[in-house]
């Protein structure tokens, strides 16, 4: 009951990681890439299109494009859409990860 336990603990831990690194900002240095923002790691699950329909520029020069930062906490100023399949391969990811570094800190400390 204790390994179940321990693993029900393993995954949520790697949810909350998962979920946490949608709050790593985006920074977009041309329009084309600010025309699809991912976030989500190691696979980006989470896409945010921005606003920018190429006529509103905030330099004089319109050739010339300035670097802006996106934050996931923009998603309702913004069509963002969802993958569930990524985000399961990046808990999943994230999970084995975890469960690497406490398989191998516990044959550390048996050795």
């Amino acid at each position: 009951m204790g390994d179940i336990i321990r693993e029900v603990l393993y995954l949520f831990l790697a949810a909350l990681l998962t979920l946490g690194t949608l709050l790593i900002p985006q920074t977009v240095n041309t329009p084309e890439e600010e025309a699809s923002i991912t976030f989500g790691y190691p696979f980006s699950f989470v896409t945010m299109t921005s606003a920018y329909d190429g006529v509103e520029m905030s330099t004089p020069n319109p050739n010339e494009y300035s670097s802006v930062t996106y934050g996931i906490w923009g998603i309702w100023e913004h069509p963002t859409t969802f993958s569930g399949l990524y985000f399961l391969y990046s808990w999943l990811s994230i999970w084995f990860v975890l469960r690497l570094i406490v398989a191998g800190l516990g044959y550390i400390r048996e050795h």
